[in-house]
């Protein structure tokens, strides 16, 4: 059970190296957890988002992380080197579908999963998984 205390406040945000960037108002949420540490996060979402909905980003951070992670240890994501930016996004979409073959390994072996891989057009990658115990 998450035990951890939110709070969030729509600030004005700019940058003065990009001055072509209008100022924009940008939630600034922050998460409190039980042992005291404090964790601080820019969002863009809606100006009617709820704090539930941005203490839910906030949680979903661990997740995002967690795969990076996995796909540098697993994947072999850490040691490509790319000279332009298309070519890093040939190699992410790749190292996400090794990323998604291996998860699907593991889970198969250890019991009876339903996987779900769905590209959307922005490029977002979502998996979706139901592991039944066996």
């Amino acid at each position: 059970m998450l035990e951890d205390r939110f709070a969030a406040i729509q600030v004005w945000v700019w940058d003065d190296k990009h001055p072509d960037i209008a100022p924009h108002q940008e939630w600034l949420a922050m998460r409190i957890e039980s042992n005291g540490d404090r964790t601080y996060t820019y969002s863009n979402a809606p100006e009617d988002s709820l704090l539930q909905f941005l203490a839910k980003l906030l949680c979903g951070r661990y997740f995002v992380e967690r795969v990076i992670e996995d796909s540098k240890d697993e994947v072999g994501a850490d040691e490509f080197q790319a000279q332009k930016y298309l070519a890093w996004e040939h190699h992410t979409a790749l190292t996400a579908c090794a990323g998604y073959q291996f998860l699907h390994t593991n889970l198969f072996c250890a019991s009876s999963v339903s996987l779900t891989l769905r590209t959307f057009n922005s490029g977002l990658i979502k998996l979706d998984y139901t592991i039944a115990s066996g």
